[in-house]
């Protein structure tokens, strides 16, 4: 046990130990989900989740092969695979694969969200385009490799207000980069994509993009847009930006929130 907090302190250095492994444990808790969704498939990758603390200790440089996807075991990889149940509203984006001709996966990373989507098409029967859209070289490098890469269009960029680059600031690990668009950070030049040059079609959009989508929400969603899940970094709330159908889903101890919005009927 004292293995496991140090190393929950150390990957979340602000925050107390027993704080993280509450938080930790209610996201193995809301993991369970996944069985519901991938079936049986999911013992061995949610048996990993619950001790990624002291795997991703031992294990540096190793890749686990699951049914289906991979995850590097010393990156956020599983974490990300595992989330997807804790921090979006599952049941109501099967419910909105109908209304959509287009998904579009921001802030890609390695493709836990694409997956999930796919795995959700699969099942519903809905066949819409998925679009991966990832700046860090070394994700996009990964998701190339996933078994599921070959139903994606992926686009190793980032997302902004308009076509252009942008600088990508390396963070703690591969899931907290963030995209610099004012020119002054030290950083990588990537390529970006507009927000509406990405739309083209009725989308479903997942936006995590580690604190740029005020900048991207500040110029408007594109017409095409229905559904959109969005990670929050920012003081108040997106609804302070975006007029809408807005529903807080989660919270996180990092100050980060997640909230999905549905256009309203006109």
């Amino acid at each position: 046990m004292d293995a496991i907090l140090s190393n929950l302190a150390a990957a979340n250095n602000s925050e107390p130990s027993s704080r993280v492994l509450l938080d930790h444990v209610r996201r193995i808790i809301a993991a369970l989900e996944g069985f519901r969704v991938y079936g049986s498939v999911w013992l061995w990758p949610w048996i990993t989740y619950c001790f990624s603390p002291l795997v991703s200790r031992f294990s540096p440089g190793k890749i686990a092969r699951f049914d289906g996807f991979r995850a590097r075991l010393d990156q956020g990889d599983l974490y990300t695979f595992a989330n997807v149940f804790a921090d979006y509203p599952v049941v109501d984006l099967a419910r909105a694969l109908p209304e959509v001709e287009l998904i579009v996966d921001l802030g890609a990373n390695v493709g836990a969200f694409s997956f999930l989507m796919q795995t959700l098409c699969r099942k519903s029967g809905c066949d819409p385009q998925i679009v991966a859209v990832e700046p860090d070289a070394a994700n996009a490098a990964f998701l190339r490799e996933q078994p599921f890469a070959n139903a994606l269009e992926i686009h190793e960029a980032a997302v902004g207000r308009s076509n252009g680059t942008a600088r990508l600031v390396p963070g703690q690990n591969s899931v907290t980069h963030h995209v610099d668009f004012s020119g002054s950070a030290n950083g990588l030049t990537i390529p970006v994509i507009s927000l509406e040059s990405l739309c083209d079609r009725p989308a479903l959009v997942k936006m995590d993009i580690e604190g740029s989508e005020l900048a991207v929400l500040e110029v408007g969603l594109p017409e095409n847009v229905q559904h959109l899940v969005l990670e929050w970094h920012h003081a108040g709330a997106p609804t302070d930006i975006v007029a809408g159908n807005w529903i807080q889903i989660s919270s996180d101890i990092h100050g980060a929130s997640t909230w999905y919005w549905r256009r309203q009927s006109r």
